[in-house]
């Protein structure tokens, strides 16, 4: 954490006012509850954070988010019994190949099927049929990849 100003300079040996220990004690109580900003942390990087990793060690904050991307495609106007393919392009690469992962809204969305195919470091290919008997719909299709490999 940055360091924090306080108002008044307290001094051994010598009686202290109440109201100075207490604006003392609200200025470090501020910073703490929320009041944090890139005034008192603007020189901390995401390389500094360490957090768990999945596996139970130790990581950075950077490489952790490095481990997770996430979006959503939405589909509208589908035609019944139509099938779709669309690339997904990460916003950023990937040191390996994620896992991907798949929600889905819409009014029938049992009525859907999702998949994907080609899988990379840098994108997927998203496969949706339509098996809904009207004609037009309009489905939401969240994903989130997950890598778990090596950050070298």
């Amino acid at each position: 954490m940055a360091q924090i100003s306080l108002p008044h300079h307290l001094v051994n040996g010598t009686v202290a006012d109440a109201s100075q220990v207490m604006a003392n004690f609200n200025a470090i109580v501020n910073v703490v509850n929320g009041n944090l900003g890139s005034d008192n942390i603007g020189t901390i990087t995401g390389a500094e954070i360490t957090t768990k990793d999945i596996n139970g060690g130790n990581v950075t904050l950077d490489n952790f988010t490095q481990r997770f991307q996430s979006g959503i495609e939405v589909l509208e106007n589908i035609p019944t019994k139509t099938t779709y393919s669309r690339e997904i392009n990460f916003p950023r690469s990937f040191p390996g190949t994620p896992y991907i992962m798949f929600g889905k809204s819409g009014s029938q969305p049992h009525n859907f099927h999702i998949s994907y195919m080609s899988p990379s470091r840098t994108g997927f290919t998203l496969y949706f049929h339509s098996t809904y008997a009207t004609d037009r719909e309009r489905v939401s299709i969240p994903w989130l990849a997950v890598y778990i490999g090596s950050m070298a």
